[in-house]
């Protein structure tokens, strides 16, 4: 089974990419969606993160305050270590289990969206690596939009991961995510032909 890293920095179109591949039929795997998965309210990833931060960064529901945590840890190094300590472990095995999963399926290929992967050695464990790119600019509107962040906040973040140069460098494709759906769905077509042609090689 061919396993394809999907990532890049905040707000360059991971997702748009991951949801075509979904259209093509080939199974994603989100870190994100896992990472929200486990630190559910009841799990164990939750209790260790309310033991390490405090009831403070929990919501009036009882629910983590993601924005709360993001701020902390964004700020902070040290609390960020902490924080990915927790988490990228209990990720990485729910992460594994989907994989043997759609490998015991059959699956041809799997695609896994991880924003950190090369942060987090992910870059070793899959075989092609698409980045997902936009310039700075066009970067900070979509976050701007979807999330109302400052530029201050944005440049924060933006900071804490891999330059994008460098992620280009490390990446076999790396895909524009300015072009069109339509543009963008016959790259990507193109770049699933070109791997499996290759794999039957």
């Amino acid at each position: 089974m061919i396993k394809i890293g999907i990532t890049g920095v905040i707000g360059s179109g991971k997702s748009t990419i991951a949801a075509i591949l979904k259209q093509f039929g080939v199974p994603v795997i989100d870190a994100d969606e896992i990472s929200r998965s486990i630190t559910k309210p009841g799990t164990d990833v939750f209790y260790q993160i309310v033991d390490k931060f405090g009831k403070g960064v929990l919501t009036d529901d009882g629910e983590l305050d993601r924005k709360k945590i993001a701020d902390i840890v964004f700020s902070d190094p040290k609390k960020r270590k902490t924080l990915e300590d927790i988490i990228h472990p209990a990720v990485k095995a729910e992460r594994n289990r989907l994989i043997k999963l759609f490998d015991e399926k059959g699956c041809s290929i799997v695609a896994l969206d991880v924003p950190l992967l090369f942060e987090a050695g992910m870059d070793k464990e899959v075989d092609i690596i698409i980045l997902a790119y936009a310039d700075e600019d066009t970067l900070y509107e979509r976050v701007k939009k979807r999330d109302n962040m400052s530029f201050e906040e944005f440049e924060k973040r933006l900071k804490s991961q891999l330059p994008l140069s460098v992620k280009k460098a490390k990446s076999h494709y790396v895909i524009d995510t300015r072009k069109s759906i339509d543009e963008l769905k016959i790259e990507i077509a193109n770049i699933i032909n070109k791997i499996c042609s290759e794999k039957t090689k």
